[in-house]
């Protein structure tokens, strides 16, 4: 550790070891190849193993059991009734009014708040997820619940159907779109496949998010103008929507205007100005929406506005709990994508939220019991005319500063959810629907908050930046689905952009260290002679594998391929005769020939003595053009190589190896080496390449190339292929010096 006196700039150290490719290194430190099974092979072994003990296996299939017995006592209990019933304030008018938001009647809000919370708790792993509606999910159900519909009545013009019959149909859609999603969820989970989330970025999300806001809020204009817009569906439906609103706001019913505009006013007023302060003192928030909920239903009771001046109302609302329901298999292939969408926006949300407070309160949460929990909760909860659920971020902020220690506080949230569903429906009757639409309205601020995002992300990378924008405009100006999946290509092109792209650099070794860096970057850095030292980061694959050979030929300004049509093959050396030139010193014409006994180079006034010398333009190119002998790719970056880049890889080394360039590989991952070997190099052409660091590799070509002027300035019986040269310019010197 460091002293008081003593920085980091005053600490050396000094390493002295042989220079090690990956073979010797093996050899030396004794490289145990563990080969692992196969993936389901594994999986069966460790499921196996575990279910050897009883307690193990249920903890697993139930980790409720775990996850509250490892930290809970009795002390907690009290914070969870109290964050339990806090939350059941919210679960209620939010459960109605996206109920409402997803089609459906109100009734059935309340149904997905109840049920799939229900199932969560026991197959769950955070302690803080508030499992329920979600105003964005609940506007992708809406969505083909409505084109649906419409495709219903346009079927059946003849016969016109009841609205019993229009709302048992749109039921079966919901809950058909709910299972099916869910059992996307469940598989996801069950399979491992929780990694295709990650392409729905948060940026994406955001994005999608904060345009899907902008559809809920479009949707909500009926309910607060107590007006009946058009159903439009397709592309450009907001623009058709904000016509036709524009076409019929002199039709709004005003006794709805004066109370969407009270309700608006008192969650607003609540929100910023009381709430705040009450936190600060109670610990826990006013439940506004509640109070709104109640006061609205009793002066719309009292007053008879449904009656007197036409206000809309949720109308009755059953009592008990609902028949299980089964979905409509053949509805499947027209809601597919749909139900894909709705699936990966819920867990995107659910999962986010899950990470954010596990992070938060330090504990560990099983990511693909997540999934698979969800999906249960969407799955059985269809079968209870619950239409798709997820996370909800307001409920959950709510829940953890009301002192919510762990799902129990969601089991008294359902317990209080029981008792409404059983007994307390029928005082909710006269609720206004232009209540319902406020509470949606004033909620939606805190999505739309996400703007912000905007600068914040441009500061940060303008690529984000714009995965944001293009999923926000595709998504406000085209339609939800289509938006979605418009950001998702995307911010997939972006992927293939960046690595398209890589960042590759020259590298320099700074004297005196084992350093190399940019040569751009550090004055001090300097190129080694007749080594060039090449980095990619990335991956090297299909997508840049091309550029990546364009850049080194560009680098090394040798192309191999021309250079190997327009060269005569020959087993002369010719990095060393280029060597020779940069070594000795000679100004007048010189020439180097062979003999049976070997290469000897003298002045021009013995160029007479000898015949059919041939000057070595002849046979290589200009000295100024092949100085290179060694390129070494620092192959510590690469993450991963499919068959495209070893293919090209592979081939760049054999054209560079005609030549007689060598192409080393320091720093190469194993799997990388692997790849190399299956795509058809040799394992033995690869531990004379693979070098420990890019050290270790310029080591050792300097090596090499000390010994092969030793070679060449020492040998007497040098034989290479009877080929005679003549050097036309070396630099000033003696020119009578022989070799």
């Amino acid at each position: 550790m460091l002293t008081e006196s003593q920085d980091s700039s005053s600490l050396q150290y000094r390493v002295s070891r042989k220079v090690m490719n990956l073979k010797d290194f093996d050899e030396e430190y004794h490289r145990v190849n563990n080969k692992k099974p196969s993936l389901l092979t594994h999986r069966l072994r460790k499921r196996c193993k575990s279910m050897r003990c009883t307690t193990n296996f249920w903890s697993y299939i139930f980790p409720f059991y775990h996850n509250i017995a490892s930290f809970y006592t009795w002390r907690l209990l009290a914070s969870d009734i109290f964050a339990g019933l806090t939350v059941s304030s919210l679960h209620v008018p939010q459960g109605m009014a996206y109920g409402y938001l997803a089609g459906l009647k109100p009734v059935n809000g309340l149904y997905t708040s109840f049920f799939p919370a229900l199932i969560y708790f026991f197959f769950g792993t955070s302690r803080h997820i508030s499992i329920g509606t979600f105003s964005v999910v609940s506007l992708l159900v809406a969505e083909p619940v409505d084109r649906m519909t419409q495709n219903f009545l346009c079927n059946n013009q003849s016969e016109a159907p009841f609205q019993d019959q229009l709302d048992a149909y749109r039921l079966r859609v919901s809950v058909t779109v709910t299972m099916l999603a869910g059992l996307m969820q469940f598989l996801l989970g069950l399979f491992h496949l929780g990694i295709f989330v990650v392409y729905v970025s948060a940026p994406l999300l955001g994005g999608f998010t904060t345009a899907a806001a902008v559809h809920v809020f479009a949707n909500q204009l009926n309910g607060l103008f107590g007006i009946k817009l058009k159903r439009n569906l397709g592309a450009g439906r907001l623009i058709y929507t904000a016509i036709n609103f524009c076409q019929i706001i002199d039709q709004a019913n005003y006794v709805t205007v004066l109370l969407s505009v009270s309700c608006i006013v008192i969650l607003l007023v609540f929100k910023f100005l009381i709430n705040p302060r009450v936190v600060v003192k109670l610990h826990f928030p006013i439940p506004v929406e509640l109070l709104v909920l109640v006061l609205t239903t009793s002066v719309t009771y009292f007053a008879r506005l449904d009656q007197s001046h036409g206000v809309k109302i949720a109308g009755p609302l059953p009592m008990g709990l609902p028949a299980p329901l089964v979905p409509d298999v053949a509805m499947i292939p027209d809601v597919l994508m749909e139900s894909a969408i709705a699936s990966f926006v819920a867990l995107a949300t659910t999962v986010s939220l899950v990470k954010l407070y596990a992070t938060r309160y330090g504990y560990d949460v099983h990511y693909t019991r997540e999934l698979t929990a969800l999906g249960m909760a969407n799955f059985f909860g269809g079968f209870f005319q619950c239409h798709c659920c997820s996370g909800g971020l307001a409920r959950t902020t709510v829940a953890v500063g009301a002192g919510m220690q762990s799902q129990i506080a969601s089991l008294i949230s359902c317990g209080v959810l029981l008792l409404v569903l059983t007994s307390i429906g029928p005082l909710l009757e006269t609720l206004p629907l232009c209540a319902l639409s406020s509470i949606i309205s004033v909620a939606l601020l805190q999505i739309f908050r996400q703007f912000a995002d905007v600068p914040r992300l441009y500061k940060i990378s303008v690529i984000d930046m714009c995965i944001w924008l293009v999923t926000f405009f595709a998504t406000v100006l085209i339609d939800i689905p289509l938006g979605l999946l418009v950001g998702m290509a995307f911010s997939v092109s972006t992927v293939l952009y960046r690595t398209h792209v890589s960042h590759r650099t020259e590298l320099g070794h700074i004297p005196n260290t084992d350093l190399y860096v940019n040569l751009v970057n550090y004055d001090e850095a300097k190129r080694s002679p007749g080594i060039i030292i090449l980095r990619s980061v990335g991956p090297l694959f299909y997508a840049n594998a091309e550029t990546l050979r364009d850049w080194i030929i560009q680098q090394t300004s040798l192309d191999p391929d021309k250079l190997g049509k327009t060269q005569p093959t020959s087993k002369l050396d010719r990095p060393l005769c280029n060597r020779l030139l940069s070594t000795h010193e000679h100004q007048r014409f010189c020439c180097c020939y062979t003999t049976p006994k070997g290469m000897k180079v003298v002045g021009e006034d013995k160029l007479a003595n000898y015949e059919g010398i041939k000057k070595v333009n002849e046979l290589i190119a200009a000295p100024e053009a092949n100085t290179i002998q060694f390129i070494i790719l620092d192959a510590s970056y690469w993450s991963f190589i499919d068959s495209v880049g070893c293919t090209m890889l592979i081939n760049l080394m054999r054209s560079y190896e005609r030549i007689n360039v060598q192409v080393l590989l320091p720093a190469c991952q194993p799997q990388i080496r692997c790849t190399l070997i299956s795509g058809g190099l040799s394992e033995q052409v690869l531990d004379g390449i693979c070098f420990l660091s890019v050290h270790d590799a310029v080591l050792y070509a300097q090596q090499q190339q000390q010994n092969s002027q030793k070679q060449l300035v020492t040998s007497s019986e040098f034989d290479p292929c009877q080929v005679n040269c003549s050097f036309d310019t070396l630099p000033s010197g003696d020119a009578k010096t022989s070799l």
